[in-house]
């Protein structure tokens, strides 16, 4: 099945899961989040960021997310200098009601990715768009909500591993 159909298949399940639910809505919520990478078992590409959270319709929020990469590429010898920034944006849905502590969502990501030798004059930068899963834990009550999400990177991607993002940080619910 191709990448197409799976994100399509995944996207109706989430529809039809938030559909059969009552239909509230959850709130609008801003915050910032600090996170990393840890795709190959160890803390990198650390970051920072803003996300929102913006109610559609019964269950369902859609989640811009942008992340600057402030310790890209990581190199402790400093030969190399770069930059980075990631974003995401994903449908989700919170099953448990309008004050929800757990929401899935599926949707894109977007990385940008430079990087320089300055001794010799060389640099290259990439951007790359895949898919992305994402389970979020967030307290249910008050104004102000910590969270947790983990991002799964490249889920339909069969050539790769998936790869795994997680961001913690606070929302601030605007009613």
């Amino acid at each position: 099945m191709c990448r197409c159909t799976m994100g399509a298949v995944l996207l109706g399940g989430l529809l039809l899961t938030s559909s059969a639910m009552a239909q509230t809505r959850t709130p609008f919520q801003a915050g910032v989040h600090w996170g990393f990478n840890f795709s190959d078992g160890e803390v990198d590409d650390e970051r920072i960021g803003l996300q929102a959270s913006v109610p559609l319709v019964w269950r369902l929020t859609i989640n811009p997310v942008f992340s600057y990469l402030y310790n890209f590429p990581g190199d402790p010898t400093g030969f190399f200098e770069g930059s980075g920034w990631q974003g995401y944006l994903t449908l989700r849905v919170h099953p448990f009601g309008n004050n929800p502590f757990l929401a899935l969502g599926y949707g894109i990501t977007l990385a940008h990715l430079s990087i320089r030798i300055p001794e010799l004059g060389v640099s290259d930068s990439d951007t790359d768009a895949t898919d992305v899963g994402v389970i979020a834990v967030t307290l249910p009550k008050g104004r102000v909500r910590p969270f947790a999400e983990v991002y799964l990177v490249d889920l339909l991607e069969r050539r790769g591993a998936v790869g795994g993002n997680l961001l913690i940080g606070a929302n601030l619910r605007i009613p």
